[in-house]
């Protein structure tokens, strides 16, 4: 955590925490002020920091150090959480991560409770690889998510920098 006094002219940095995290967010009534709570993404082992991307969301208090966090699974890699503020409220509400699942080769939109993330995702909105007949938009009478759109597997179209004659 890096504090800025420019009056003082000073810069203090805290470590707040041992783990690798990226992409540290705060309500958007905080932003650029001094706050308590931050939203980031981490690594949950030293395992999952050598394979890839961060696969833990966390909210951290940067003063008491209390943490309330949810780990996915294996397969699954969340993006940056952006707090959703509840209408008149401007630190209750909901976290939105953008989730990527490796084993369906899917992304999700999955919604929180800001304040209790390790009781998992309230909700997730699935996203087609080609969306609803209407550009950039999805129907809301979907019932799954082959109804939201034409989900398309990966395909191998070269080779070496070749195309492949069978695709």
């Amino acid at each position: 955590r890096l504090v800025i006094d420019p009056k003082a002219r000073t810069l203090e940095s805290t470590r707040l925490s041992d783990r690798t995290s990226e992409f540290p967010r705060v309500a958007p009534a905080d932003d650029a002020r001094a706050h308590r709570v931050i939203y980031q993404v981490e690594h949950g082992t030293d395992e999952a920091r050598r394979r890839g991307p961060p696969d833990v969301l966390v909210r951290l208090d940067v003063e008491s150090g209390a943490r309330d966090a949810y780990a996915f699974a294996r397969h699954e890699w969340p993006s940056e959480g952006v707090f959703v503020p509840r209408a008149g409220s401007e630190h209750d509400g909901w976290l939105v991560s953008l989730v990527y699942d490796g084993a369906s080769r899917t992304s999700a939109w999955w919604i929180f409770d800001a304040g209790r993330l390790a009781a998992g995702p309230i909700a997730r909105a699935h996203l087609g690889d080609m969306g609803f007949p209407t550009p950039t938009t999805y129907s809301p009478l979907s019932r799954d998510l082959y109804e939201e759109g034409l989900m398309l597997p990966c395909v191998r179209i070269q080779r070496d920098f070749t195309d492949l004659a069978d695709v």
